[in-house]
């Protein structure tokens, strides 16, 4: 109704100012002169706010009516003053057309482009039912923009920060559905930027049968159980997808946030019902920077009523863990593991400035430690050492999931000292559903 009525403004408006068209200014071409600076931005040739507001107008009508989710992606190109400043406008107006052009490329045809402000940028998919198809889209548009933009002999290359909602998940309300997704946009620029966010919090779970699973974890000499990982399966028309699989897929598109906060609640759930003892929980590197999550996760365990020190969080990269995040995580009373002990970011120094109560080995130890090799024996050698370290600090250690698969390495891993144990040959995942 709004071109509609758009364009009878348009006719009457020629016809006051010039009488009747003449063959000369033909009548489509007169209303697309006046029309299309007034709905794209002059720079890229892309929607402008004008245009996308009735266009997402429209695709949430049609949301309506066939149940299907709309999402609104914002992206913000990051340190582009930067570029400017170097090179200059010349060259940053012609870097701008070019991130125009491939963000076009890397989307479908049903989608929009949008430009809002200069260097920001609005994507509008209409045709996304699932994480998969989320993460796909994020793939090509990293895909379409990894190359270097050229100006001359000078390479620049396009990083951004790009927050995501979905409607109706978030709001019904289309300034919201845009707010929303610039809050996490901005949840990503503070957190260094060039990665993505999902304000959607029912996303994964509600449309992607994510199902909530806890393995066991047993004492090393008894073998009775004495506390349970929680972790999630992604449960396809075509079968189970491997965690390995799709866990670094979602943290690439930032929907680790929502799937984090939720399998947290699910655990805590199921230890105020008594289905769990203690139980434990992964904590991502992108969960830990989000500025709410200390917030958030005191409110959790209060509203919950259980015993904060029967729930252990499992942190991998140790270096975002910021000082006040460490007084939260003491005053809260939680307990803290460090995972993947002796790999990546869990190093020594995490030990002398975190509060850490257990220590997570890491299961390519373990895999090599049956080898009769020079590498078997040196694995070996790793986790006696971790051992005898976390003894010096008076901490349990425990070989991390799936990391047990045979008897004969829980016996091995039991002569060495190891204080708990937890794989498939100690017990495989079961659904809490």
């Amino acid at each position: 109704m709004a071109l509609i009525s758009f364009l009878d403004d348009t006719r009457q408006w020629f016809k006051a100012n010039h009488g009747v068209l003449s063959s000369e200014v033909p009548l489509r071409q007169a209303l697309h002169d006046v029309r299309h600076p007034a709905l794209h931005d002059p720079l890229t040739g892309l929607p402008n706010r004008v245009q996308l507001r009735q266009r997402l107008l429209d695709a949430c009508r049609r949301a309506d009516a066939s149940g299907e989710p709309v999402v609104v992606g914002l992206l913000d190109l990051d340190r582009f003053k930067l570029i400017n400043d170097a090179f200059g406008h010349l060259a940053g107006d012609p870097f701008l057309r070019d991130v125009a052009r491939r963000l076009q490329e890397a989307t479908s045809t049903g989608d929009v482009v949008a430009c809002m402000n200069g260097d920001e940028f609005v994507l509008l998919f209409t045709d996304m039912r699932s994480v998969a198809d989320l993460m796909g889209v994020i793939s090509r548009l990293e895909e379409h923009c990894a190359a270097p933009f050229l100006d001359g002999d000078q390479a620049v290359f396009a990083h951004w920060s790009l927050g995501l909602s979905v409607y109706p998940d978030d709001t019904q309300a289309l300034d919201a559905l845009l707010s929303q997704a610039d809050a996490a946009m901005y949840r990503v620029k503070r957190a260094g930027g060039g990665s993505s966010a999902c304000q959607a919090r029912h996303w994964a779970t509600e449309r992607d049968a994510l199902r909530p699973y806890v393995q066991p974890i047993v004492h090393a000499g008894c073998r009775t159980v004495e506390g349970h990982e929680a972790r999630v399966r992604w449960i396809t028309p075509t079968g189970l997808v491997s965690p390995l699989e799709f866990i670094p897929l979602v943290e690439t598109s930032g929907v680790i946030v929502a799937i984090g906060r939720w399998v947290l609640q699910q655990a805590v759930d199921a230890r105020r019902s008594g289905h769990l003892q203690h139980g434990a929980v992964n904590v991502s590197a992108l969960e830990l920077q989000q500025t709410d999550f200390v917030e958030q996760l005191p409110r959790v365990v209060e509203d919950s009523g259980i015993d904060p020190w029967r729930l252990w969080l499992e942190l991998t990269d140790t270096s975002v863990v910021e000082p006040h995040l460490t007084s939260v995580l003491q005053a809260v009373g939680v307990r803290t593991a460090l995972d993947h002990f002796g790999t990546g970011y869990s190093s020594l120094t995490a030990l002398a400035r975190l509060p850490v109560q257990l220590l997570k080995i890491d299961r390519s130890f373990v895999t090599e430690s049956g080898q009769a090799t020079s590498c078997g024996h040196q694995a070996l050698n790793v986790i006696q050492g971790t051992v005898t370290l976390a003894s010096t600090y008076g901490l349990p250690t425990v070989v991390e999931d799936e990391g047990i698969e045979t008897a004969a390495q829980a016996d091995l891993l039991t002569q060495v000292g190891c204080s708990n144990l937890q794989g498939s040959q100690c017990g495989r995942p079961a659904s809490l559903l």
